[in-house]
């Protein structure tokens, strides 16, 4: 586990003890925060303590398993999801407000090859996806089990009438960004990922990308947990100003709107 200590924030990128914010200060907004948001959630902490001097710490992970903690007692203020259901799950065990939930940005999955795989011209996954990955390799993806992007992706080769072909052959990670490195680093020819994880990468191409009906709608949603410090309803309020919305496409989201 490493843990970077950053003038604003504190990123975790594995889930941590319940314990470790106990001697936060009680000023801090703590986040939990999907994987896939890192560089976004980093860009608009630093925008909302730029006007409130309040500063934000995040816990990075897997949407299930941030969930799962909060059930268990986390100390986090806000979930930041990448699926809706891991929020419609905290409002039904009654450990998030209703009434806070907010769709922030909406997001895009694609197909990436690591670079130097040579993929046909006119690539379509069923017709390609198995040559691609010849008699031993594997497809990465998010575990479709407690990764938004995963479950994303299973939908997607379901539609496709792929997954039954493929299931055996998938490298399951515990969060998108590991998905994305084991392509960057070759460990996998291809994989399944966000379009906002591969802005800005060089070492991976997107060689296909899924269209929505394929998939249920990929909405980022935010909510509060009951009893959050003050200044959560202020920040859920900051997000939906045209700074917050220039960030999101920055990173390669869409605003959500609601």
């Amino acid at each position: 586990m490493v843990i970077n200590e950053m003038r604003y924030f504190s990123f975790i990128l594995l889930i941590l003890p319940i314990c470790f914010f106990s001697n936060a200060n009680a000023r801090d907004l703590r986040v939990f925060a999907a994987a896939s948001t890192v560089h976004l959630i980093e860009d608009l902490a630093k925008s909302w303590e730029k006007v409130s001097e309040q500063k934000v710490r995040v816990v990075l992970g897997s949407s299930g398993a941030l969930a799962r903690q909060m059930h268990m007692g986390a100390p986090a203020d806000l979930f930041f999801s990448a699926a809706k259901l891991w929020v419609d799950y905290l409002i039904r065990e009654k450990i998030a407000k209703p009434g806070s939930r907010r769709t922030v940005a909406t997001n895009q999955l694609v197909l990436v090859a690591a670079s130097g795989v040579q993929v046909p011209q006119d690539f379509y996954p069923r017709n390609d996806i198995l040559p691609l990955l010849g008699t031993r390799d594997r497809i990465a993806l998010g575990d479709p089990a407690h990764v938004p992007a995963g479950h994303y992706a299973k939908q997607a080769l379901v539609s496709l009438g792929l997954w039954n072909k493929v299931e055996r052959r998938t490298a399951r990670a515990r969060n998108v960004r590991l998905a994305l490195a084991l392509v960057e680093q070759n460990e996998t020819p291809i994989g399944i990922v966000y379009r906002s994880d591969v802005q800005h990468r060089r070492r991976v191409s997107i060689i296909y990308s899924f269209p929505e009906k394929l998939h249920s709608p990929i909405e980022y949603q935010i909510v509060a947990r009951k009893n959050a410090a003050s200044g959560t309803n202020e920040f859920l309020t900051h997000l939906s100003l045209v700074n917050a919305h220039a960030i999101l496409r920055k990173h390669g989201f869409s605003p959500g709107g609601t």
